[in-house]
């Protein structure tokens, strides 16, 4: 309860604030005899909302961090997800075979120097359904992205795209087949 006043507080204190800085400050900046009837309770409220939400919402920001007890954190991270459409008779375990796949990955392997970057044994991604790579930092999910959509050859390997061979191919060539990717950093090629 005591989070929720806090940052209820926090919200109330900033939109003070904004509203004080754009409408209040300037009838502050003229002397207290040039304020009306209207401006005079409205800057003081602003003023005051303004005030006490940012001192709660600093005295919030600065308490004590409750943490979730281990109990509820297990809990959670050992509850079955239930599983609903398409995929909802597939086995939940990497490699198996997917009921539509678009992209089948079959023992593509890149190599710099004598370190392995991408070793994918079998890989099946399902149509219609968004899907998620991770992995540390250098696990090799870019180099991946680069070899599956044509801007990296791979040392070994193959991998299907809607059924159509794309080993090999190029990023332009793939992209008319309706396998393209963004970078993170946009830039002209």
């Amino acid at each position: 309860m005591a989070d929720t006043i806090g940052a209820i507080a926090l919200i109330l204190g900033s939109i003070g604030v904004a509203f004080w800085v754009t409408a209040g400050i300037d009838a502050f900046s003229q002397p207290p005899s040039a304020w009306d009837a209207v401006s005079l309770p409205r800057n003081l409220w602003l003023l005051l909302i303004a005030f006490f939400g940012f001192i709660a919402g600093i005295f919030y920001l600065l308490g004590p961090k409750r943490k979730m007890t281990a109990a509820l954190s297990v809990s959670r991270a050992h509850r079955p997800i239930a599983k609903s459409g398409v995929l909802a008779d597939v086995e939940g375990r990497p490699g198996v075979a997917k009921p539509d796949p678009i992209l089948v990955v079959d023992k593509v392997q890149r190599r710099f120097g004598g370190l392995r970057a991408v070793d994918v044994d079998h890989l099946e991604i399902q149509r219609g359904v968004i899907t998620g790579l991770i992995g540390p930092n250098g696990a090799g999910k870019t180099t991946l992205f680069n070899l599956l959509t044509g801007f990296d050859t791979p040392d070994g390997g193959t991998w299907e795209f809607n059924g159509v061979d794309m080993g090999g191919s190029v990023a332009h060539l793939m992209s008319g087949h309706g396998m393209v990717r963004t970078f993170q950093l946009t830039k002209a090629l």
